[in-house]
């Protein structure tokens, strides 16, 4: 079967509405039939795609942020953020980046830091006089902090799939991460500043000290969780069971807001949430199986050599081949599909896979505000009850932000190596 072939199938199940899962499916059995490998090898390469020890910690992540939220943990951030840049022009706005990227620490997960925060905070904003477009869009450019700032599982499959240590990964992005909460923090002023937003009343020391008293538990999370797996303390997997434990015994025991029918909804979060995500896991190792047999990866190499050695425009190219595939797929099958494949690709024009994989999934975070698979802009959009339509022109210049730092983090590998060369 033909490239062509195999990307007009695909192209024409994601237009028609099948999810990105049954449309990776629907590819993969269409290049088995033409390859005439036995169908039952679809269930077997399914089978091996999800069967790793390592994957164990993505439901305990998932749990552990379900459990933060139901636990109290997110009032409490948004109370923290409020203490520290309340005194500033449009407070909530920046309140809503400050506690997403305290969020971020604790869930690794974009779509969760969007819900949580966002049903929070974009009623509030509203009830304050903010327009309905900037409630939503900075809520979801501010979630994209969550995959970046450690833990993130969008880092853990990434670190499955290319074996790459997930502890330097976990590393690699956090500063990055920051960069990006820091300029949106920028963008969010400009635009209070311009619309003459409301600020609150200026926060004492003292009040600060007590807001960190109160939500410091759930702030030392994510600095326990780097140091268990850079000392060596705890392995990949054991990493989820303890960031799992950990908020349990801080919602339960020291906040007293986890209870056995919360605990029940967690769970079913969970089960639903990593059903999902080991679905998508399967569809896309299946395909990126058939991909690397039919010698895609090589192919893709000659194409770009054949058109340019120069490794700036490999990368511009590569950066834009990413933001139209985070664009159209979800972040984790797009990591699966294309990680084989682009990082030997980076590494042969000289790039550390770490600041690679960085780099990757930047990308494909950024693709969380483009239609049509922008969850955290879907989402937002939502609880702001605005069109995707108007999300989409207001997002522009946060993009642009984005876009920003991420050109700084492919252009000096610096920003993303730093830290994982310090510590391990």
């Amino acid at each position: 079967m033909s490239s062509l072939v195999i990307i007009a199938i695909f192209v024409i199940t994601l237009m028609i509405g099948l999810p990105i899962a049954f449309s990776l499916y629907f590819t993969s059995l269409g290049m088995l039939v033409s390859m005439k490998v036995p169908t039952m090898m679809m269930v077997q390469r399914v089978i091996a795609g999800i069967e790793k020890e390592p994957l164990l910690c993505i439901p305990f992540f998932i749990l552990a942020g379900a459990i933060m939220s139901g636990g109290g943990m997110t009032q409490r951030l948004i109370h923290f953020s409020n203490l520290l840049v309340g005194r500033f022009r449009g407070a909530l706005g920046l309140v809503s980046v400050v506690a997403s990227m305290f969020f971020a620490g604790l869930s690794g997960s974009a779509v969760a830091d969007a819900t949580a925060i966002g049903s929070v905070l974009i009623p509030a904003m509203k009830k304050e006089g903010y327009r309905a477009d900037f409630t939503a869009v900075i809520i979801a450019s501010a979630a994209c902090c969550g995959p970046l700032i450690p833990p993130s599982i969008p880092m853990v499959v990434l670190g499955i799939v290319c074996a790459l240590p997930i502890g330097r990964l976990f590393l690699a992005a956090a500063f990055p991460g920051i960069m990006l909460g820091i300029v949106l923090l920028i963008g969010a002023y400009i635009a209070a500043v311009r619309n003459n937003y409301p600020k609150h009343a200026p926060s004492s020391m003292r009040e600060v000290l007590k807001g960190f008293k109160i939500s410091g538990l759930a702030l030392a999370m994510p600095v326990i969780l780097v140091l268990g797996i850079a000392s060596g303390a705890v392995t990949d997997s054991e990493l989820g069971v303890l960031a799992a434990l950990y908020a349990l015994i801080v919602g339960a025991c020291f906040y007293r807001e986890m209870d056995v029918r919360k605990m029940k909804q967690c769970l079913k979060e969970t089960v639903v949430s990593t059903a999902i995500v080991l679905f998508i896991m399967g569809a896309a190792s299946l395909l990126s199986w058939l991909l690397a047999v039919s010698g895609v990866p090589q192919l893709i190499s000659k194409t770009i050599f054949s058109v340019t050695t120069n490794k700036a425009l490999i990368l511009l190219m590569l950066n834009i081949l990413l933001l139209i595939v985070g664009c159209i797929i979800d972040p984790i099958a797009a990591i699966l599909l294309l990680a084989p494949i682009l990082i030997p690709l980076g590494h042969s024009i000289g790039m550390d896979p770490i600041h690679f994989g960085t780099m990757m999934v930047f990308n494909l975070m950024l693709g969380n505000l483009t239609p049509p698979v922008g969850m955290t802009l879907i989402l937002s959009t939502r609880f702001a009850d605005i069109s995707m339509g108007q999300g989409s022109r207001a997002v522009l210049p946060y993009l642009a932000l984005g876009l920003i730092v991420l050109a700084l983090v492919t252009a000096f590998p610096w920003f993303s190596l730093f830290l994982p060369n310090l510590v391990f």
